[in-house]
């Protein structure tokens, strides 16, 4: 008997998950919420993202997500994990993970969204700081112009300046 299960989702870009159906491209058939009764399977699955290895539905779905014999097929607007508040030094996502922030970690996307890193229990991923929160961040950044129109920042943390890359790949393709 086959157990093999497979089900289908999409992160948007302020990190909510919604369910989707292989068969019908482009439908959302509800969202899984963080709140309630479901967080605990929203932070199940986020804990266990990584990168779809399995050569299924690839490259529509470049992420998954494992439970016993079923598999999660995650596709993002930007990215696997979207952060949505950073509290006592740690960036939070799902409904209740959270991933200690770095600032030396950061970087910023050719299309200007800030990026951390994640780390789960089964990869390290790129995460997006969702924009109310890279606000925050960006209060705290200077830019300079330096030549040829490209642009230096630098996050003032503290004490410490972290100058933050400007990537010219997507964060799905960049490495940790």
């Amino acid at each position: 008997m086959n157990r093999n299960r497979h089900y289908f989702y999409e992160v948007d870009l302020k990190g909510k998950l919604h369910r989707l159906e292989f068969d019908q491209p482009g439908q959302r058939f509800g969202e899984i919420k963080s709140t309630g009764a479901d967080w605990r399977q929203v932070d199940y699955f986020f804990a266990h993202l990584q990168a779809n290895d399995t050569g299924l539905y690839e490259p529509e779905y470049p992420f998954m997500s494992t439970r016993m014999h079923e598999k999660y097929f995650v596709k993002c607007s930007a990215c696997p994990v979207v952060f949505n508040d950073l509290r006592d030094g740690n960036l939070r996502y799902g409904a209740t993970n959270q991933q200690r922030f770095d600032p030396a970690s950061l970087s910023i996307s050719a299309e200007g969204y800030l990026h951390h890193p994640v780390q789960t229990k089964a990869a390290i991923l790129p995460g997006l700081i969702e924009s109310n929160t890279a606000q925050l961040l960006f209060e705290q950044v200077e830019v300079q112009e330096v030549q040829h129109g490209q642009m230096i920042f630098t996050l003032q943390w503290g004490s410490d300046q972290f100058e933050i890359p400007t990537l010219g790949n997507t964060p799905d393709t960049y490495e940790y």
